[in-house]
């Protein structure tokens, strides 16, 4: 990670491995197309960018993904829908 900078937040999060291996395939196949490393800290942005264009659908998928925890929190389910 990243040096932290003073005009920087920084926060900790604990993805359920559903989740990181969603973030890795997702993000893993555009490295080409990107000179360095995509962090963490740039994952979240883009998240931020597309919410702002589309915050309806966003609410729909976190409502989503809030059932889809549930089940991986009760009974180890693992899987996103599919779009």
């Amino acid at each position: 990670m990243a040096e932290s900078t003073p005009d920087r937040h920084e926060f900790t999060t604990r993805l359920p491995p559903h989740v990181f291996r969603e973030l890795e395939g997702l993000f893993g196949s555009y490295r080409r197309h990107f000179r360095g490393h995509i962090g963490a800290s740039d994952m979240v942005g883009a998240l931020i960018l597309r919410a702002r264009r589309d915050h309806y659908g966003l609410m729909e998928d976190l409502a989503t993904y809030i059932d889809v925890r549930d089940a991986f929190q009760k009974e180890g389910v693992e899987f996103l829908p599919d779009v």
